[in-house]
């Protein structure tokens, strides 16, 4: 029986030209300028101006792996990614995350919810709970900010409520109060600190 190289099996198929679209299943959709499939990982790679739709949000980056079998829905993401959602945007520079279960994991984070900028070195997206780590947060614009809230760890709750530990208030760059425990309401009428969310649920 002839065997297949295992070039053409790691390469099975590559397509390449102008956007494409395809639609992954019933929750993702993908456009994109080329894709290769690698049947030996079972993973699938677009790359050239990915836009990656699942339920209102919208993932833009130049490159999108991703893995899809019965047991898991995973993408991995790198170089210039932007998620929009309707609450704000998160830039990211690196970002992982499976669409069925609703979780993720992104690296160096920049989010910006109306007057809010938040800074992350990690976030880690479960189901009804965002944990940031190495996080600031100051709704100032400038450059250099006059102010900024730090804290080592700050768990939300989307729409709910954010819990913040060993809180610091820092003006001009030096430290003017700490707080030890801090809850703050995240109503959706207190729409300045509602964070977007990684929305993939159609219904929201």
């Amino acid at each position: 029986m002839a065997t297949v190289p295992l070039p053409i099996l790691a390469l099975a198929a590559v397509l390449s030209g102008g956007q494409q679209v395809k639609q992954v299943d019933d929750k993702l959709r993908v456009e994109f300028q080329e894709q290769k499939a690698d049947l030996v990982r079972g993973t699938t790679l677009y790359s050239g101006n990915v836009i990656a739709s699942f339920g209102k949000s919208v993932l833009h980056s130049d490159v999108l792996e991703l893995s899809m079998n019965e047991e898991e829905s995973r993408g991995r993401a790198e170089g210039h990614i932007i998620l929009d959602d309707p609450d704000g945007a998160m830039t990211a520079d690196k970002l992982e995350f499976d669409w069925k279960n609703d979780t993720g994991e992104a690296k160096d984070v920049v989010i910006k919810s109306y007057r809010v900028t938040i800074r992350a070195k990690n976030l880690k997206i479960r189901p009804g709970n965002w944990t940031f780590t190495n996080v600031s947060v100051t709704t100032c614009d400038r450059d250099v900010p006059v102010y900024l809230v730090v804290a080592p760890r700050i768990d939300v709750q989307p729409g709910r409520r954010a819990i913040v530990r060993n809180v610091e208030l820092q003006i001009l760059g030096s430290s003017l109060i700490r707080i030890p425990y801090l809850r703050q309401s995240l109503d959706t009428r207190v729409t300045e600190l509602t964070p977007p969310r990684m929305n993939f649920d159609e219904e929201g």
